[in-house]
């Protein structure tokens, strides 16, 4: 009854709708079924609350737009919930309802536009989380880049809602951007000739780069200052000078490691580590700004090539790539004493905020073992912080402290970092990524499926799954502590973080050795030498003995 009174096609009342007729758009999400429809249920009555919807004259959807921003929060994020299920039924059921799905995905497209001003729900309430599962996007971004460059965008496309995609949609669409742009680079830096009516591509389709282990940081910088992006955007392939080993990915891998582990190391002075929060942020010391530069180059690089890399920064170096304003909250979780300093300067309820803090507008800065003061506005030493002003106070201070730095140094530094990450990598897409799937992307996540690492692991030699040695290895393994299993997970590949999809497409291999040995790890190749020994406690001892060995990336 409901959907033949309120739903109907044929009562659209555009021109007649009362003000109060729009408090059915705020009742029906609490239907039940609309949190859990069906394929059938979402074409029938989701789509048709969308298409109504649609219809409501301009100023009666300026009032509902506002009694959306009113409500609590439940109520509109039910909505988006219900939507979103509808939207997700349509797609399970495979049979591309083009149509519906831009209804449904225009009224999305709506609240998302909504919650962007006001923040109400997460971004991820608008997920299809198995969008990259069930419609191939890549394809889907390959052919809206082509009706860009033809002008002809009629069609549907996944990419005008880019809001309803994951994060593993969205580094899908890195990487076949990445294709595109290598593809691209290898045309153009390729000569085509023709041989008996074939053409040929005549040049080195890969961006080779060779350095020696002694002076990796000096070649390095060398090899990638003085090339053209286009070149750098090919697959890359890296050698060592005077090794023999051909790059199949375990000496490209190595190769990051190496460098970020130098380029990020507080001694060489780039960045300076907060002893509490063992992160890093700019060191706002003077020096060669290309070596920023190169440390953004190498970023994009990684991503392009599917490395992940030790990246020890907060949240905030990826709100800065994203051009998002950073906050008190990047600063809590950079410098969390510092933070709260701030915090509690806000909480304080007494009105005698001047007398019990003794602040001015000023920030000191610590640069080479040198303390000094910088007003953070003009005249800011003769400023106190009051009741009045001391949310400016926060706000400056947190902003001289991370994007600024004394003598716009931070400010400097950052600048010629996104430079060097956005002169290699499309900014079209990493603008799609939130600061946190953007951090996952380059240094990976902690969503760990311990039981899916064994189900993929691969053995070499006289190794099976069922092999005694193999079944004691795991039994071992799965009595360690979850601490534990993160630490193996470093010694085994260098990092303790996954790939944006987990354990899926992760490729690690366990190989025989000598039964006296301690385990062993190719970290470059996720190659474990496992000794022969069908022992669960002896291999148990010899793990834990293993993975505690101070031995950095553990590289052999």
């Amino acid at each position: 009854m409901l959907d033949m009174s309120l739903f109907s096609g044929e009562i659209r009342p555009r021109q007649y709708m009362h003000l109060e007729c729009l408090r059915v758009f705020l009742v029906v999400p609490w239907l039940d079924f609309f949190l859990h429809p069906t394929a059938e249920i979402a074409k029938t009555f989701h789509v048709k609350f969308c298409t109504n919807l649609s219809d409501v004259k301009e100023d009666h959807m300026d009032c509902l737009n506002q009694w959306w921003l009113d409500v609590p929060v439940r109520h509109f994020r039910r909505l988006v919930v219900g939507l979103v299920a509808g939207l997700q039924a349509l797609v399970n059921e495979g049979k591309r309802e083009v149509q519906a799905y831009e209804i449904l995905l225009s009224t999305l497209n709506l609240l998302h536009s909504i919650n962007g001003a006001s923040n109400r729900i997460s971004h991820d309430t608008f997920y299809i989380n198995n969008l990259a599962e069930k419609v191939d996007v890549q394809h889907d971004y390959v052919n809206w880049v082509q009706s860009e460059k033809t002008q002809k965008q009629t069609q549907f496309f996944w990419m005008k809602y880019p809001f309803v995609m994951n994060s593993v949609a969205k580094e899908q669409l890195l990487h076949v951007d990445s294709k595109i742009q290598q593809h691209m680079a290898s045309m153009e830096t390729n000569q085509v000739v023709s041989l008996f009516g074939m053409n040929l591509v005549v040049g080195d389709p890969f961006f080779t780069i060779e350095v020696r282990r002694d002076r990796i940081l000096d070649d390095t910088l060398a090899a990638l200052l003085n090339e053209h992006p286009s070149k750098m955007q090919k697959p890359m392939r890296v050698t060592f000078r005077g090794e023999e080993a051909e790059d199949h990915g375990g000496v490209r891998k190595e190769f990051f490691m190496i460098l970020f582990e130098r380029l990020l190391n507080p001694d060489f002075g780039m960045f300076t580590e907060n002893e509490e929060s063992r992160l890093s942020w700019f060191s706002a010391v003077p020096g060669d700004e290309n070596s920023f530069n190169l440390v953004g180059i190498l970023t994009a690089l990684a991503i392009y090539n599917e490395i992940l890399v030790p990246f020890p920064f907060p949240i905030g170096m990826f709100k800065l790539f994203l051009r998002r304003e950073l906050t008190l909250e990047d600063l809590l979780e950079l410098s969390p004493t510092e933070g709260k300093g701030l915090q509690s300067l806000l909480d304080y309820e007494g009105d005698d905020v001047e007398e019990v803090f003794c602040l001015t507008f000023t920030i000191s800065f610590s640069v080479l073992g040198e303390n000094f003061t910088v007003p953070l506005k003009n005249d800011g030493d003769n400023i106190s912080v009051t009741n009045a002003n001391r949310q400016e106070y926060v706000n400056l201070y947190v902003q001289k402290r991370m994007s600024e730095g004394p003598h716009d140094q931070i400010a400097i530094q950052s600048r010629r970092f996104c430079e060097g990450f956005f002169s290699i990598i499309s900014n079209r897409v990493v603008n799609l990524f939130q600061p946190r799937e953007l951090m996952e992307l380059v240094i990976g996540n902690e969503n760990y499926d311990w039981d899916l690492f064994k189900k993929i692991m691969q053995y070499k030699g006289v190794y099976h799954a069922g092999h005694p040695t193999i079944v004691a290895f795991w039994g071992a393994f799965f009595e360690l502590t979850v601490d534990e299993r993160k630490v193996f997970l470093q010694f085994l590949t260098g990092t303790y973080r996954l790939p944006v999809h987990g354990f899926t497409g992760f490729q690690a291999a366990i190989q025989p050795t000598a039964s006296h040995l301690l385990p062993v790890a190719h970290t470059c190749f996720n190659l474990l030498d496992l000794p022969d020994l069908p022992d669960k406690k002896e291999q148990l001892r010899r793990l834990r003995v293993s993975i505690q060995q101070p031995t950095g990336f553990s590289l052999v």
